[in-house]
């Protein structure tokens, strides 16, 4: 299957078909490997997928998002999209006049059952919302479940050095590599207590949990191909299933099977 792109321009020409509304829903059914150009918006962007795993990059780091997750971006900050898996997009666009309340930065919440429902109502059966007042009313009770932002375990933050750009981008290609810091300092030219200084300034956290970090998020990706968690396990450099199955749970709160029900 070959890759397909989608422009900035015709992003602007969709957002511009919109009835300006203070909350807006834009419904879109991505193929796999979709990517989707660097891009920013007018308003808010609520980004949330109601089938398949999509990844978000804005430039400081990098967001995974299965469908129990959805991400707030401010206007006006660039990002991109590629889509992992085939993709139900369901994005809202929130007028800067009511987003006041919402995170100034890039945030990630996990989507209850109503939120889901909300967005899904909003971006694919916004003639069936009859009047002003039912209109009113949608957009408080969305706001009442817009709270709790964390980007948690979905976000990988990118280094902003070359060398250590050179160590995560490596350690990105091949998540179950195992080798030291020690070996990563060599690469970087730097001792192995310098490199450790710039992961926590650079991406504020050690390099033992930006690995970590990578390797759970890379496991979201894969799993939401429909690969067997042994599978994943192995491919993300756990050493067991088991090992592998504890370490997501205790992230996610859930063993993987049940993360993706």
């Amino acid at each position: 299957m070959s890759n397909r792109t989608i422009s900035a321009e015709a992003i602007a020409d969709l957002e511009r078909r919109k009835v300006p509304v203070p909350v807006s829903g834009v419904a879109m059914d991505l193929p796999a490997r979709t990517s989707v150009e660097l891009h920013r918006h007018d308003n808010g962007q609520l980004v949330f997928s109601s089938s398949g795993v999509m990844a978000v990059d804005v430039g400081h780091g990098k967001w995974v998002l299965p469908p129990q997750r959805a991400m707030w971006i401010p206007a006006p900050i660039e990002h991109r999209l590629v889509t992992l898996t085939s993709v139900s997009l369901r994005n809202l666009l929130i007028s800067d006049s009511i987003s006041g309340s919402l995170p100034t930065t890039c945030s990630a919440l996990r989507v209850s059952g109503l939120l889901r429902e909300l967005i899904i109502r909003l971006a694919e059966e916004p003639e069936q919302i009859a009047t002003d007042t039912q209109r009113q009313a949608i957009n408080t009770l969305l706001f009442e479940e817009l709270r709790d932002f964390s980007d948690g375990p979905v976000f990988l933050p990118q280094p902003t050095s070359e060398r250590m750009q050179r160590v995560c981008e490596a350690l990105m290609e091949n998540p179950a590599d195992v080798r030291p810091l020690e070996y990563w300092a060599s690469v970087a030219a730097v001792s192995s207590r310098t490199l450790a200084r710039m992961f926590m300034r650079e991406t504020g956290m050690s390099f033992a949990m930006w690995r970590r970090q990578l390797r759970l998020i890379e496991s979201l990706a894969l799993l939401g191909q429909g690969e067997s968690v042994t599978n994943v396990a192995l491919d993300v450099g756990y050493e067991s299933t088991s090992a592998f199955i504890e370490a997501f749970k205790k992230t996610f709160g859930e063993t993987p099977a049940r993360y993706f029900c």
